[in-house]
């Protein structure tokens, strides 16, 4: 079967594209925004917001940018509520373990029965990677700690092209567009047979920048020497924090992906602004429609193509602030139509809870 020009560029895709990648980890940090501390990125954006808050008169105008997602799903959206809105044929199979609940010996042969091994578990109101893990045997489903929230298990769909698409949509219009598209790289190596896991992330220009996340990862492998030829997948979640490269891929969007992901995001009620994570076995596959949606973010959503390696940083910041500004107009005709995003006072506990509750999770 021949390999889709997507498909190629993605695989392709240089693991290592990093600005001074032989300089000291601190110099390569300082030099590579994307893993510069989230605040630096924000502030000015932020500051973007505030405006457009006492322009339209209301601080949590965001809410009501997606009315049919809870708190326009900036903050406190439930992965699991929202799976019920969607439809079930592009979604993973799941289920939900509710907060302070010890899995039985039962639960866990059950689960074992209907995903197999390996198997995702995380946070139902979660974001940025916190609190994803990938239980790859019976022992570590054991171990799943007893948690103050809720967790959602699902099924791990190791399809090779993960995509994020942003989705706008005036809500004058009958269809929206795609902003933002970003497709997700994960750095495989081919050992020698002569270092170990640990060796090689450790020596990486990229991967030593996340060496700390990358060792829970492969903690029971990290001085295993792999076979000489053997090639392994060193990241394995889709979290650009976390090891991934962000591709910018807005030069493939085609009409045909829009149609199909405006088919999708209308399916959604109250859905105008967001950002759709996906997985699908090829560009082909992808642009037909046929993919599973992993996840869905509303407000909270980034235009992930600014992650792209050597992207510059005050074209991140335009591309940011112009979504934002774009949030604000669907917001503000929600607005003039009557939406209400409620008191102030609640609103205020309610984000004061968000900041303990992402403290937990992280």
């Amino acid at each position: 079967m021949a390999v889709s020009p997507v498909d190629k560029h993605i695989r392709n895709f240089p693991n290592d594209t990093i600005y001074a990648p032989k300089a000291p980890k601190i110099v390569r940090k300082l030099l590579n925004w994307e893993y510069w501390p989230m605040f630096f990125l924000y502030f000015p954006v932020f500051i973007f917001d505030t405006i457009c808050g006492i322009i339209l008169r209301n601080p949590f105008y965001f809410k009501a940018v997606n009315p049919g997602l809870e708190n326009g799903g900036m903050y406190g959206q439930s992965k699991w509520d929202l799976y019920q809105k969607i439809n079930k044929n592009i979604q993973p199979d799941t289920t939900i373990v509710p907060s302070g609940h010890k899995l039985s010996e039962e639960e866990i042969q059950l689960l074992i029965q209907r995903f197999g091994f390996p198997m995702i578990i995380k946070p139902d109101r979660g974001e940025r990677g916190n609190g994803i893990h990938i239980l790859h045997d019976e022992e570590q489903l054991r171990k799943v700690p007893v948690v103050q929230y809720d967790n959602i298990i699902q099924e791990f769909l190791d399809y090779p092209l993960e995509v994020g698409i942003f989705y706008i949509r005036n809500p004058r219009l009958e269809n929206g567009v795609i902003s933002s598209l970003m497709f997700r790289h994960f750095t495989h190596h081919t050992f020698d047979g002569k270092q170990t896991i640990g060796q090689y992330i450790r020596r990486h220009p990229r991967l030593s920048l996340v060496e700390k996340k990358l060792k829970r990862v492969w903690k029971k492998r990290w001085r295993e020497v792999p076979a000489k030829g053997e090639t392994l997948q060193l990241v394995k979640t889709g979290n650009h924090n976390k090891g991934a490269i962000f591709i910018d891929g807005r030069k493939w969007i085609t009409a045909e992906l829009e149609e199909t992901i405006n088919r999708v995001a209308k399916d959604i009620p109250g859905f105008y602004y967001g950002r759709f994570d996906v997985r699908a076995k090829s560009w082909e596959h992808l642009c037909r429609g046929e993919f599973v949606l992993i996840e869905l973010n509303g407000a909270h959503s980034e235009p992930a193509h600014i992650y792209n390696p050597k992207y510059p940083f005050y074209r991140g910041w335009c591309d940011l602030i112009k979504h934002h500004y774009f949030m604000a107009r669907i917001a503000g005709y929600h607005l003039n139509r009557g939406y209400d995003t409620g008191r102030f006072t609640p609103n205020l506990l309610a984000l004061q809870f968000e900041y303990k509750y992402r403290k937990l999770i992280s």
